[in-house]
């Protein structure tokens, strides 16, 4: 599978611009309790398309078909272990829902990921997905959650050099989807 064992792994951020979250990008969470922020950047399109576990080429197409207005990114790291928060404007509701559904056909065609529903996260889903780095300098586990909220599309990413349980990711998606759909 051209997808299998593809991750994301502190990004190339050439094309990001640092900052906090960019008012032209969704915003992100800006604290994680017991984790440090290390990046906050405005993804342009090229960074945004290699910002998630599917080909960039795939993903730069499929955000360009949805309407892709800005992304935003947010690292927060505690040791060797990180939190990445993406997120993708879009013009519409249904917009950011076909790109959290594009993002989930890529990963269920994956020998190397499994997916599961998030019930406290309407429309979400739930992947373990191991596999080497882009740069592939090492092999990681991660755990991610993708969501769609209003017209923004997310992804909540947890990866490490061993596998752990979704607990983390689960609960740093659910404070992020609270925070992004106005809910408590």
């Amino acid at each position: 599978m051209r997808r299998a064992l593809v991750l994301l792994v502190l990004l190339a951020t050439a094309c990001a611009t640092p900052g906090s979250s960019s008012p032209s990008g969704p915003p992100t969470l800006d604290t994680m309790s017991g984790f440090q922020s290390k990046l906050s950047s405005t993804l342009d399109l090229k960074a945004a398309a290699a910002a998630t576990p599917a080909q960039p080429a795939a993903t730069s197409s499929a955000l360009s078909q949805a309407g892709f207005s800005a992304g935003t990114e947010r690292i927060f790291t505690r040791g060797d272990e990180f939190i990445e928060i993406v997120a993708f404007g879009f013009s519409t509701d249904v917009d950011a829902g076909q790109f959290v559904a594009f993002e989930r056909s890529g990963l269920t065609s994956s020998k190397a990921a499994v997916l599961y529903a998030d019930p406290a996260i309407p429309g979400s889903f739930v992947y373990d997905l191991s596999g080497g780095t882009r740069a592939g300098n090492r092999t990681v586990f991660c755990q991610g959650v993708w969501f769609a909220a209003h017209t923004s599309a997310y992804e909540v990413t947890d990866c490490a050099g061993s596998p752990r349980y979704p607990d983390l990711v689960e609960s740093v998606a659910l404070r992020q989807y609270q925070s992004a759909s106005g809910g408590s």
